[in-house]
């Protein structure tokens, strides 16, 4: 049977297991009998990696409530760790460059076993916003090859048939891992604030275990394009400009993705910001449910204002979007399944609009309730966007340029994720335009950039018979 064999049949019974207190059923879930045989023993290690993945993934939530709520850190420091999440993309052709010398395995478990170490020095942290901002910020910069490397083993581990299905179903196994996570970080939080560093110890344990599971998936690799012996950093540069420039369709598809990517990071990293310095400094909610639980808590519940800072903040930020994000992510995964990633990614950006517009009347009104419909339907969007993101860039490229577009994608993304939060928070800061809540309504009108950029390369293509 061998080591690899041993570590596939327990991960297998991991997610059995797993599946079977979610559903409280004996046999193996529907979806994953839906995968053929010959994949399932890839998809059970994957999802165990994504066990891992998915608490990691929500500490970038769960960051922001610590950042904002228990370290006190400022517009600047939101705008700061933003700008470096998103801007870590930026690596990704480098990435692509050491993809030719090191396998897209060891670019996603190497890394990984690294971010396990920085995040168990998190105590460090403590009563210093800069120094998390420096820790987080390294953990992004880090994460930036195994994002690159897990999209293009898509492509090697998976047929195009059950590209988006199996994509849907991790992401799922981590938006459950990432629930509870938000939802165990969330109680903890309020609880010991102090001691918010517990919870990014024990993610990094569990990030330890999913590079593990993940340095055991079955890959055949085709072969890699060799750099000619003339070639150098400039010319491969050129060359692959060039094969990215001569896809029109590609192109178009990449400029609706950005204007709407751009308004999601100039705009959403400051919810956070909007609820504690607007709504709840200036609004009742804060004093009234303090005096309700002062009063009816019968002296055992030890709430104050500082806590229901943390609570509100932690509801709207980290533990619905966490809900939305694992319970719909399956159900974007089989609708997406055989569609055209514009149509997909249209439907995505109408949904955040939409979203965008109740986030800014939240801000008007000063109103929590418009703030939970919109980060609602905000997360709901953003489990489709995540799929139609990571598998969007498949749909266009050749099989040989695979890593090529989606380092493409990635570097897009990077550019618009370094630049958008800087912006976003100079236009929040005392020294710019001092925007608050109509941050969302610019962002709002990029959304709606995008939907004309992407709705009419949608007519031209159908009118054409393309795609």
């Amino acid at each position: 049977m061998g080591l690899y064999g041993v570590v596939a049949y327990f991960c297998q019974q991991i997610v059995h297991l797993f599946f079977r207190f979610l559903s409280s059923r004996r046999r193996e879930s529907r979806m994953l009998r839906s995968f053929p045989l010959r994949y399932r023993p890839a998809i059970c290690l994957e999802s165990v990696y994504n066990f891992g993945l998915g608490p990691y993934v929500a500490l970038t939530a769960l960051s922001t409530v610590v950042l904002k709520s228990i370290l006190d850190g400022n517009e600047f420091h939101l705008a700061f760790i933003g700008a470096v999440a998103g801007g870590s993309s930026l690596l990704s052709p480098l990435v692509t460059w050491l993809e030719r010398f090191v396998s897209n395995k060891k670019l996603v478990v190497v890394p990984c076993l690294l971010m396990t170490l920085l995040l168990w020095v998190t105590p460090l942290t403590q009563n210093s916003a800069t120094a998390f901002v420096v820790l987080m910020s390294s953990l992004y910069l880090l994460q930036a090859a195994p994002r690159v490397a897990e999209m293009n083993m898509f492509q090697f581990v998976y047929p195009i048939t059950l590209r988006s299905l199996a994509v849907g179903w991790l992401k799922s196994i981590a938006g459950v891992c990432a629930l509870v996570i938000t939802l165990l970080g969330y109680l903890w939080f309020s609880r010991f604030p102090t001691y918010y560093w517990v919870v990014f110890c024990l993610v990094g344990f569990l990030l330890l275990l999913a590079a593990l599971a993940y340095a055991f998936i079955p890959v055949r690799y085709p072969a890699r394009r060799q750099p000619n012996q003339d070639s150098n950093l400039w010319k491969d540069f050129t060359h692959n400009l060039g094969v990215i420039l001569s896809d029109h369709r590609f192109i178009w598809f990449q400029t609706g993705f950005a204007v709407a990517g751009f308004a999601n990071h100039m705009s959403l990293i400051f919810v956070a910001e909007i609820l504690q310095e607007n709504v709840l400094a200036h609004g009742t909610v804060v004093a009234s449910i303090t005096e309700f639980f002062q009063t009816y808590g019968g002296g055992y519940m030890e709430i104050t204002e500082r806590k229901i800072h943390v609570i509100i903040v932690g509801l709207i930020i980290a533990v619905i979007p966490s809900v939305l994000e694992f319970t719909t992510a399956p159900l974007w995964g089989r609708w997406m399944t055989g569609k055209n990633p514009i149509e997909c990614r249209l439907v995505v950006v109408v949904m955040q609009l939409v979203a965008f517009v109740c986030l800014a009347i939240g801000g008007i009104t000063l109103n929590l309730v418009w703030f939970i419909v919109g980060i609602s339907i905000c997360s709901v969007a953003v489990a489709g966007g995540l799929i139609n993101w990571l598998t969007g860039s498949l749909y266009f490229a050749p099989v040989e340029y695979v890593s090529l577009y989606n380092s493409t994608n990635l570097t897009l993304t990077g550019i618009r994720g370094l630049v958008a939060p800087l912006i976003g928070g100079y236009l929040l800061s005392e020294k710019g335009w001092q925007l608050g809540h109509n941050i969302f309504w610019v962002g709002a009108a990029l959304l709606l950039v995008a939907v004309i950029i992407l709705g009419s390369q949608l007519i031209y293509e159908r009118r054409h018979g393309i795609g």
